[in-house]
Order: C-alpha cells, then structure tokens, then sequence
C-alpha cells in the first residue's frame, strides 16, 4: 500500500505535469494563433469541411494542410449519440471514428451538452489524462523504490505532445495503458475494470488490454478475473453496436477487419521507387 505522503507526492507533479501543459498550450494559441483555441484541433482546408453550427463558426482552419485527426473527435464530441445532422459527412471514416468515444463523450459529459463549451472540455478531458498518465506512472516508479518524478516521463510520449498540441485521443490510450500496468501489479481489481472498460472505448487497440489481461488469467485459472477481463469488453461490442445501426454502411469501410492490419499492409506494401538500389533490403 502506498504511503500516503509519497501519495501527494505523486500527486503534485501530476497538478504541476497539468499546469505545464496547460501554459504550453496558452503559448501556442496566442503566439501562433491569434488566441483561437480551435487551432488546436488542427483542422485543415482538406479535411471535409466543418458542421454549419454556429459552434464550429469561427474554427482556425490551416491553409493547404488536410489537417488532423483532433479536427474529426471535436466534432464527434459536439455530436457523440448522432442526433444531429449534418455532421457524419464531414468526417473521414466516420464508423471507425466513432469507435473511439471515449474522450470525445467525457468532454460531452464536461460541458453538460452544451455547444459553446465542448471545445473547452475536449482540452480539459485531454488535460484528466495527462493528470492520470504522469500520476500512474509517478506512482508505478514509487513502488520500485524510484523517485516519484519518473511521472514526468509521461511528457515524453509522442502520444502527449500530440495530445497536447493537436488534441489527438492517443494521450488518454497511453494513460490508460500505464494504469492497466499500475492495478495490474496491485491486484486492484475494481479499478483494474474500469481502467479495461475505458481503454476498450477509446480506441479499438485498447481491446488488447482486455484480451491480454483474459488470456493472462486463463492460464493462471484465475476463474474470476478472467469473467471480468470478458466482462470489460461488453460496454465497447455495445457501442459499436450502436454505431453501426446509425451510421450508413456505403460511409465506412469493412467494420470487421482486425486492427493494425492497415498498419501491417502500410509496412508491407509502401512505396520504395525513390530508393535507387537495395530495394529488397528496404522492403
């Protein structure tokens, strides 16, 4: 059990992580962008375009740019249950998108629904998880005998730096993942769910926790802990569920491919003309 003073500990740097992120962001809007924050969803003059609500008037829209995926989860997140219209066609596979709900429902969740505040809880739900990943981490190191400050090595990831610049959701997979290594050492098992539900939302790679964990407890024959690795994919199967229902099938591609496989054909199959000798040792 973690002491409670090394606790605050791990605790402070994460509020301070927070702080660092937050001036950081305040610094790119309004020395670059003129003190638009919608910069910061880096939405491009190639990316489909925006919704026409008044919320997404006065959007930063970078020239000759296609943009970034942030551009497609703000505006999931000012429609995450797809009751309004007018906004599937404007975002790029929009089936697979919708998949990872997560942080844009938790910023629906923030602003109470309300339009003109989804923006700002898309920054602050993306600000929890880099509160989380830096206070998992800080507490993964205390229980090695490390310094507490490890926590800040969370600032590394590409997925933060990206997260904090162009609101992409990888920041919350990859605190996520270091809380399923954290109550997975623990043995906290409540937490350990939770953690396995959300990671299952937010992105479709996050299921590998889930099917890591079932598989790690059948051959331990840890019966109950593995019910409830099985138990901790049933809230995403729900939601794809849902989405497939309302998003039309000719928008999207096949929804039952495996994940990474476009990943794996991009690493097989890419181009390597401009290589004018040792084509096969670049293959």
């Amino acid at each position: 059990m973690l002491m409670p003073h090394l606790r605050r500990e791990c605790m402070l740097y994460a509020v301070l992580a927070v702080a660092l992120g937050l001036a950081w962001q305040i610094t790119l809007v309004y020395s670059l962008y003129g003190g638009n924050w919608s910069a910061l969803f880096h939405h491009g003059v190639g990316g489909g375009g925006v919704p026409n609500e008044p919320a997404f008037a006065n959007t930063y829209v970078f020239p000759v740019e296609w943009g970034y995926d942030g551009q497609y989860y703000r505006m999931i997140a000012h429609n995450p249950f797809l009751t309004r219209g007018g906004y599937v066609e404007h975002i790029n596979l929009p089936l697979i998108r919708y998949h990872r709900i997560l942080v844009p429902v938790m910023a629906f969740a923030l602003a109470f629904g309300q339009q003109p505040y989804i923006d700002a809880g898309i920054v602050a739900t993306l600000l929890l998880f880099l509160f989380l990943g830096v206070y998992w981490l800080a507490r993964y190191a205390v229980l090695f005998g490390r310094s507490a400050k490890w926590g800040w090595a969370f600032f590394l990831a590409p997925a933060t730096l990206s997260g904090l610049e162009r609101s992409t959701i990888d920041i919350a997979l990859g605190a996520l993942t270091i809380g399923f290594v954290l109550y997975l050492r623990e043995q906290s098992r409540y937490r350990l769910f939770l953690v396995l539900v959300m990671a299952g939302l937010c992105r479709e790679t996050g299921l590998f926790l889930c099917l890591a964990c079932a598989a790690a407890s059948l051959l331990k024959k840890n019966w109950t802990m593995l019910a409830w690795s099985c138990a901790s994919v049933l809230p995403a199967l729900a939601w794809y569920g849902y989405i497939q229902m309302h998003i039309p099938r000719d928008l999207e591609i096949d929804i039952f491919r495996l994940p990474l496989t476009d990943l794996l054909s991009n690493l097989l199959h890419h181009d390597v003309s401009y290589v004018s000798s040792g084509r096969p040792v670049v293959q």
